[in-house]
């Protein structure tokens, strides 16, 4: 059956999810710009991904959580649970499948066998390959995930049905949602920060301390930026706490695979931070007003205080239906689908399917 999880994502500290490229920040306006001759001087900043939305009069950047990024935090959430599960039973995987369950792969490359249509049966009503997929074979995923988008307007008007039912109710101004932060990285032995301590723990301190700072004020009268300093300044750009973003999740599964799904979904707002600088308190969140509807229309909330409610009427068939699927979970099926199994030689060639 397939269902829709409708979610808000409530970020409760700073989100830095990096974007590749130079970017500078213009301290006169605040904002994060591609770099560029014209503002070479400018600091460097970090900048974060987002998305370019068509609002019909024009083009904006948006601030987004793109859809691996949560896929793949939630493939580690549900292989923990069915790892977990396996070793409650005694059991132990191969280090291939376990990079396939955490990963969703064993290698870079694929195994070049044919699917056969047994294959495929077993595998799809398997809770976890039916649900994540991935592995050498390259199995389907069933549980979808849209990209994350901030709950405004001009992001409401373009994802249509595709927007969190009350997405209305919270809607947000597009020019204040994202911020940037000069921050400096500092050199101890440069700023001769506690001499004292330096003596007593650097050998030969005398010569080498002044062997280092003749080498960086070289550096400098060269007007090269320095490699043996630790000095450094740079900026980057954030999400500011508070900010709403819409999430939705399209499960198409069986009622083993969409308990474990929602104990994943569970521990992943429970445990998960996204994005960088998490030791710096960075990519926490929390999630609010989600809810479920099946395919026949019923609306279910199925989280109370940022926590999946197991104690719903709604909820406990699925998760029942794990905790059995749980107890017989088929160690050898994962082995024999989510590792690169050998190829049966015949007559001197390979052989285009897996043997069922």
């Amino acid at each position: 059956m397939k269902y829709r999880i409708d979610a808000i994502l409530k970020t409760l500290t700073p989100l830095h999810i990096a974007a590749p490229g130079a970017f500078r920040l213009n301290p006169e306006t605040g904002y994060v710009e591609y770099a560029s001759s014209s503002n070479e001087r400018m600091a460097p900043c970090t900048g974060i991904q987002k998305i370019k939305v068509n609002t019909g009069t024009g083009i904006i950047s948006l601030p987004v959580i793109a859809a691996n990024n949560i896929n793949g935090a939630l493939r580690r959430h549900v292989a923990s649970i069915v790892l977990k599960s396996i070793r409650a039973h005694g059991r132990k995987v191969s280090l291939q499948a376990f990079s396939s369950l955490v990963c969703g792969a064993a290698t870079s490359a694929p195994d070049k066998r044919d699917l056969s249509i047994t294959e495929y049966r077993k595998s799809s009503s398997e809770p976890y390959m039916g649900l994540m997929g991935g592995g050498p074979r390259m199995l389907a995923r069933r549980a979808w995930l849209h990209n994350a988008e901030p709950l405004c307007q001009e992001s409401i008007n373009h994802l249509e049905r595709f927007a969190h039912p009350r997405a209305s109710a919270h809607l947000q101004d597009t020019n204040k949602l994202t911020m940037a932060w000069h921050f400096r990285h500092n050199d101890d032995l440069m700023d001769l920060a506690n001499v004292e301590l330096q003596e007593e723990c650097i050998e030969n301190y005398e010569s080498a301390i002044q062997e280092r700072q003749a080498a960086i004020m070289e550096e400098k009268a060269k007007g090269d930026r320095s490699k043996i300093s630790t000095f450094a300044f740079s900026s980057f750009e954030f999400v500011i706490p508070g900010t709403l973003f819409g999430l939705l999740f399209e499960p198409e599964v069986n009622e083993a695979q969409l308990g474990l799904y929602l104990l994943a979904l569970d521990s992943f707002a429970a445990n998960e931070r996204l994005g960088g600088h998490a030791r710096n308190g960075f990519g926490a969140f929390s999630l609010k007003d989600v809810v479920m509807t099946d395919e026949s229309g019923k609306e279910v909330k199925i989280f109370e205080n940022g926590r999946l409610d197991k104690t719903n009427k709604d909820v406990a068939p699925f998760l029942s239906a794990w905790a059995n699927a749980a107890a017989t979970v088929d160690v050898d099926l994962i082995e024999e689908m989510l590792t690169m199994q050998p190829v049966k030689e015949k007559k001197g060639k390979k052989v285009a399917q897996a043997e069922v």
